[in-house]
């Protein structure tokens, strides 16, 4: 599994909710399975213990390389980026869903998408397109979309996250207001040992 989690607020009271945010994640992905079933758990616990006002925003999936696909949920997160092979374009994956810990029967689901061997999940949150400010914003989903689709094919996922920080970060004057959070996760085939 890997997932993308954002709490409103900012300071103290948002990194300890962050924090008890991944204890629980930890918890209830041992007991959930699939990404729809973990988030209507989170929601309901965070739904006991938020105070009226904070929620987070989250982006979960599952990678099944056996299968060669990816589960996916989200919770009021931003469109998520997606290739299925090097022969394909980046493709926009989203939910119309919901914040975690605003209703407590609120409902998630999973969908499938195809994940072959030099696939990539591109992970991001709200921050990393919306700085600065829209609509003054260096990148929206769709300038993120295109530059990923011209980066060089042989690119490491380091590269590809480097090169889109480089970009957001092109001018010293560019400050961010809220966090930046990208994460690029890029099947690397079949290795020796058959481990992927």
């Amino acid at each position: 599994m890997i997932y993308i989690a954002d709490f409103s607020g900012h300071g103290v009271a948002a990194a300890l909710n962050a924090a008890r945010f991944h204890s629980f994640a930890h918890v209830m992905w041992q007991r959930s399975g699939r990404p729809e079933s973990l988030l209507r758990k989170l929601n309901q616990r965070l739904c006991e213990v938020l105070p009226a006002g904070q929620f987070a925003t989250m982006f979960c999936a599952t990678i099944d390389f056996a299968m060669q696909k990816i589960e996916y949920a989200s919770a009021g997160a931003p469109p998520q980026l997606y290739r299925a092979s090097p022969r394909r374009l980046f493709e926009v994956i989203s939910q119309s869903s919901l914040p975690l810990g605003i209703v407590p029967d609120a409902v998630y689901e999973s969908e499938a998408i195809p994940f072959f061997a030099d696939g990539l999940l591109i992970l991001y949150t709200d921050g990393s397109v919306e700085t600065p400010k829209p609509p003054k914003s260096i990148l929206t989903t769709d300038r993120l979309r295109e530059i990923l689709d011209v980066a060089e094919q042989g690119d490491s996922a380091h590269q590809l996250c480097q090169s889109v920080v480089g970009r957001l970060f092109s001018e010293p004057t560019i400050r961010a207001v809220d966090d930046i959070t990208l994460v690029i996760a890029k099947h690397a085939g079949a290795i020796k040992g058959n481990r992927h």
